[in-house]
């Protein structure tokens, strides 16, 4: 689990994937730890919020009161909500809702980086489009400073 946990570090799914699979074949202790950075990476790094949250109920069933889990099924209930939020807002067109969930969004799960980076795009055009351009330049910024796979794609995603 070790290694599955420096793969969480390093955003490393594939490898997680592998370690935690191994350990979840035995259901022992150490499967509600195999459960709980197994949510984590599908909510942090895959973007995939209800297989998150369901790992980490799991986690919580097997083993009650693992407060690691308790406090990331809350966290992951957060992005869920801001998450459905933005992107209704996004739809309407409701530019100030959009900054909102944004910012909501972004203090739900600052490691999300699926979500941060989505939050931080939304965030940026929302301010573009309200005709703040000097509020939409850190947003603009941090949209865009990642990895340029990441950023490319994501209009058709999105």
């Amino acid at each position: 689990l070790w290694r599955a946990e420096c793969s969480l570090k390093a955003k490393d799914y594939r490898t997680l994937r592998g370690d935690v699979a191994a350990v979840l074949g035995h259901i022992n202790p150490l499967s509600t730890s195999a459960l709980w950075i197994l949510g984590l990476a599908l909510v942090r790094i895959v973007g995939q919020v209800e297989a998150g949250i369901h790992n980490l109920e799991l986690c919580l069933r097997w083993h009650i009161g693992h407060e690691p889990c308790s406090v990331a099924v809350r966290s992951a209930r957060a992005v869920r909500r801001h998450w459905q939020g933005l992107r209704e807002a996004v739809r309407m067109n409701d530019w100030l809702t959009t900054v909102a969930k944004a910012e909501k969004l972004l203090e739900a799960d600052p490691e999300a980086d699926w979500f941060v980076l989505r939050a931080y795009r939304a965030h940026c055009h929302a301010q573009r489009e309200l005709n703040e351009p000097k509020r939409a330049v850190e947003s603009c910024k941090a949209a865009t400073a990642g990895n340029i796979a990441e950023v490319e794609g994501l209009e058709e995603e999105e």
